[in-house]
């Protein structure tokens, strides 16, 4: 089986698993690689000035959870969060007010986890500097064309999208495709996974740090490569 041509359950399901609540502050956090706090000030809305006002919720249910659609998200904000080659780091207000900007100019409740934003955020993020100028870079100039910064480009190539209008995330690819290790939240209820395989990283985690098997002999047993099991190892950190 090709492992990065998974076959989409049915749409109406697979809308419904992608917005389910399936992942606590923390879970999304280790995934996402970002702080617990980034997350849940991202989520839940932070008060930043003495008279109480605050950052509108990004997420609307009130529950601890978070859904895929969420979580890929929470990936790119840290994307546009890591401030490479010198830039500013961008605020997580500025980020908000720009994905509220996006989500409005490409009518999608999920701006950051839709393919278009790969294909038009460059642009989108220009007119938003125009319109909002402020810290930190959104879009880099290539030569009168505008993209997303690098930090961000690359993380579209870790994602599957769905064929809809809006092009949602359908699966990521944390460690990248060239390893086998998925989170698709039709498998293993969103659980990272070896890809086609059903079988989540954590299994093979608890038998590297509980059982105290090897790496190699992990490998050996479930035919898997090493590489592939020292990056479930790293995912299920």
């Amino acid at each position: 089986m090709d492992w990065n041509r998974i076959p989409e359950p049915d749409a109406d399901l697979l809308d419904r698993i992608r917005r389910e609540p399936r992942y606590t502050i923390t879970e999304a956090a280790r995934l996402a690689g970002a702080s617990p706090q980034l997350v849940r000030a991202w989520l839940r809305g932070r008060t930043t000035t003495p008279g109480g006002r605050g950052f509108r919720p990004v997420v609307p249910h009130e529950g601890p959870l978070l859904s895929f659609l969420d979580l890929a998200e929470i990936v790119v904000v840290r994307g546009f969060r890591e401030g490479r080659d010198g830039v500013a780091r961008i605020s997580l207000q500025r980020l908000r007010v720009a994905h509220e900007f996006a989500r409005h100019a490409l009518g999608i409740e999920h701006p950051f986890a839709s393919r278009r934003l790969f294909y038009e955020g460059g642009h989108i993020m220009h007119e938003f500097e125009g319109a909002n100028p402020g810290p930190g870079r959104l879009s880099i100039d290539l030569g009168g064309q505008f993209a997303l910064p690098y930090s961000v480009q690359e993380l579209g190539e870790q994602f599957d999208f769905d064929t809809t209008l809006d092009r949602l995330a359908l699966r990521w690819f944390p460690a990248g495709r060239a390893v086998q290790v998925v989170v698709d939240p039709a498998v293993a209820v969103g659980r990272p996974t070896i890809a086609g395989r059903n079988l989540r990283v954590d299994v093979i985690a608890g038998r590297f740090k509980r059982a105290g098997e090897s790496i190699d002999w992990i490998a050996e047993d479930l035919e898997l490569d090493r590489e592939v099991v020292e990056a479930a190892l790293r995912i299920a950190a």
